[in-house]
């Protein structure tokens, strides 16, 4: 099969945001092809990472990728990660003194056990809350300084961090997560783990410091840390297809 993504049309905000049109075809895209392995195995990794050099193969591959949507992917420069680390940190800080994010981590985090269909175990993030976990979240205060901590490791340990730029309109992001797609698809081929960063994106004044620091056009919407993972963390339980497909 092959597909073609139609967008809505500017002029035309009734309209879906994207369709994807599905046809069979006896000659399909070789390089999408090689990443279909990949889809099942694909998970935010929340282990810390190894610091391990990457394979050459996998650098290639990686920057293959990062070539071909310049625009989209930048890969940051190592002499920008204190300066990163320092933003990473301040917007941790700053999103967890805010009682509203708290409550609506608490609402997303579900018990280890696994049984519901979206959200994050708690196991997989290293919190053990025998009271409930709503309310151990509401209650910790250093939340902020505890993710803080585990963020600034993984920028240290990781070996590339790559931001996803796009600009706000709908279809923009839609593009950017596409092709975003295609960049974890082929990290999980290599056998390699991905941890998204995204607090500095979600505190605006942190967010502009950010966009001067990597010189980027378009805003960024996203910071992934690519690296080795000693073990791999439990995927997040998801909905099945037929829950989220319309036929």
């Amino acid at each position: 099969f092959e597909t073609t993504v139609l967008y809505q049309h500017p002029h035309e905000p009734s309209m879906p945001v994207a369709v994807v049109a599905i046809r069979e075809t006896s000659l399909p895209d070789a390089t999408l092809s090689t990443l279909f392995p990949a889809i099942r195995r694909r998970h935010t990794n929340r282990s810390a990472f190894t610091g391990d050099a990457l394979a050459p193969d996998a650098v290639a591959a990686i920057c293959d990728v990062l070539d071909a949507y310049p625009r989209t992917l930048r890969a940051l420069l190592h002499q920008h990660q204190e300066a990163l680390a320092a933003l990473v940190t301040e917007a941790d800080r700053e999103l967890m003194s805010r009682s509203a994010v708290r409550a609506e981590l608490a609402h997303h985090l579900r018990k280890r056990d696994g049984q519901q269909g979206d959200g994050i175990c708690t196991d997989t993030i290293g919190i053990n809350a025998p009271l409930g976990v709503a309310s151990w979240v509401m209650r910790n205060m250093n939340l902020g300084l505890v993710q803080a901590e585990r963020d600034r490791e993984r920028l240290e340990k990781s070996a590339v961090t790559v931001m996803v730029t796009a600009d706000d309109d709908q279809v923009s992001l839609i593009q950017a997560g596409e092709i975003l797609e295609r960049l974890l698809l082929t990290i999980t081929l290599h056998g390699l783990q991905y941890t998204f960063i995204n607090q500095p994106v979600e505190v605006p004044s942190i967010r502009n410091q950010l966009q001067s620091l990597a010189l980027t056009a378009p805003p960024p919407q996203l910071m992934i840390s690519i690296g080795a993972a000693s073990e791999n963390s439990r995927p997040a339980p998801r909905r099945p297809v037929e829950e989220v497909v319309i036929r």
